[in-house]
């Protein structure tokens, strides 16, 4: 603990009860399951509230408890202790520890010293004037819940007009809270305003599954919010279309206020940048009027096989990340070692390049990581896949290669926030010599690939597109 903490040790106030905890998503127009009306114990919670079923798993968990008048309060402001409380409990952790703790004399002195010691209270929220027993604002709460999972925050393009706050913003990337919808489509996040029970409830679930599982979190609600709201921005479609892809699904009907362009090169867009999850050989997008849309999606030869594929890939890509990283390693020397593998154990699948019979296999990154021949695409995707497993963010990037007018794909990945460029398929020597890696395409800038002749779309490789 610093120097500068020490004076936070000091008195804190009587016990109070355990309160909910919230996020600020049943009013964004994502559905909610129904509740159980056995269940829910609180005369004050009906089952039609956009709550209900948050507060109903938080009382089956035992996390809490509701008042002694035997009512939840759903519309009571909680405090920063409050919320501290529910949030420690529904991480799950102990907060029974701690040599030093913060406010000792408060009754939930346990509870602030472990989130601080977890990082869900900082130094600066300490020395900005924290006070337990003062109401918490929904600004502070989306801090505290993005701390308390481990989300990277970075300066993006804000979703409200009310904040850039980057905590928010990182809250709304990951469907975590959506804000609240204005007449005119637009966003506020009204981060200044005092949370409310219910608010905190909902943020306390969130937190519990997506820590359970993360994609299966963000692609249930990516999926719920496309059934339920009108889909406004690029960010909103190209999620989708990856969605779609990634679940192999087959036909799926949205609305949206984008015009068919737009939505025709949005999923093009992300096709490109989530290549590792490219397996669709065909995308139809049909409009059925009045903003509605529907998309219809082929695989060849069909969804169970390439299912199958990547399957296989993924457990392949897991085995290699765990045989080529090592925890002491910087994140440029992970990426070398992926780089290396691929280039060592991949082929460049010129003979059907060369005769234009170039199978399904070798576009994916089961062709490069499981049958170890691939072209382009291939190995984009293989080393998308490697990225993502090993959690590096990366991308994929469509343009030019030096020189030829052919469609050709490379990858960029993020590194102390700058991208680099890696061209791996042409780092690998063709004909294919065993055990020969080049690094001539291996971690350029932007003026780097341009000063070689490679050619594409500059706002393709934005920062937004790697969160």
């Amino acid at each position: 603990m610093t120097r500068k903490l020490k004076r936070f040790i000091a008195a804190g106030t009587a016990a109070l009860l355990l309160t909910g905890t919230a996020a600020y998503a049943g009013r964004l127009g994502i559905p909610v399951a129904a509740a159980d009306s056995n269940r829910l114990g609180f005369p004050d919670v009906s089952v039609s509230d956009w709550f209900a079923n948050d507060v109903w798993k938080l009382t089956d968990a035992g996390i809490i408890s509701g008042y002694p008048d035997g009512y939840f309060h759903p519309e009571r402001e909680l405090t920063n202790a409050e919320f501290i409380k529910l949030l420690v409990c529904a991480v799950g952790v102990d907060e029974s520890g701690g040599n030093v703790r913060l406010y000792p004399e408060h009754w939930a002195s346990g509870y602030i010293t472990c989130a601080y010691e977890r990082g869900m209270i900082t130094d600066d929220d300490l020395v900005a004037g924290f006070d337990p027993d003062s109401p918490i604002t929904r600004s502070a709460m989306t801090k505290m819940m993005i701390l308390s999972l481990g989300i990277e925050t970075v300066r993006t393009d804000t979703p409200f007009t009310d904040t850039d706050d980057v905590y928010a913003c990182a809250a709304y990337g990951e469907y975590l809270l959506r804000g609240y919808i204005q007449p005119d489509g637009s966003r506020i996040c009204n981060g200044s305003g005092r949370a409310m029970r219910s608010e905190a409830a909902a943020i306390a679930v969130r937190v519990m599954e997506y820590r359970a599982d993360p994609y299966a979190f963000k692609s249930n609600a990516v999926l719920e919010n496309a059934s339920a709201n009108v889909l406004r921005t690029e960010q909103e479609l190209i999620d989708l279309f990856c969605v779609l892809n990634r679940e192999f699904m087959t036909e799926f009907t949205f609305r949206t206020s984008q015009t068919t362009r737009y939505i025709r090169e949005y999923c093009e867009r992300s096709n490109v940048i989530n290549l590792e999850y490219f397996y669709n050989s065909y995308t139809n997008i049909d409009p059925l009027g009045d903003g509605y849309y529907r998309v219809r999606i082929e695989y060849l030869p069909d969804a169970a096989t390439v299912r199958k594929y990547h399957s296989e890939a993924v457990e392949k890509a897991d085995r290699i990340v765990a045989a080529v990283i090592s925890p002491e390693m910087s994140l440029s020397d992970q990426v070398r070692a992926l780089h290396d593998y691929l280039v060592k154990n991949c082929e460049y699948d010129y003979a059907n390049y060369a005769a234009g019979t170039i199978t399904q296999e070798s576009r994916l990154a089961y062709g490069a990581l499981v049958g170890g021949k691939a072209v382009c695409q291939g190995y984009c995707a293989a080393f998308a896949l490697l990225c993502e497993r090993a959690g590096i963010r990366c991308i994929v990037v469509g343009g030019n290669a030096p020189n030829s007018p052919d469609n050709h794909a490379w990858n960029v990945v993020l590194i102390d926030g700058e991208k680099y460029h890696i061209d791996v398929t042409h780092d690998d020597p063709v004909p294919d010599r065993k055990g020969s890696v080049s690094y001539r395409y291996f971690g350029l800038t932007d003026d780097e690939m341009t000063s070689y002749g490679y050619v594409w779309d500059k706002d393709c490789t934005a920062i937004r597109y790697f969160y």
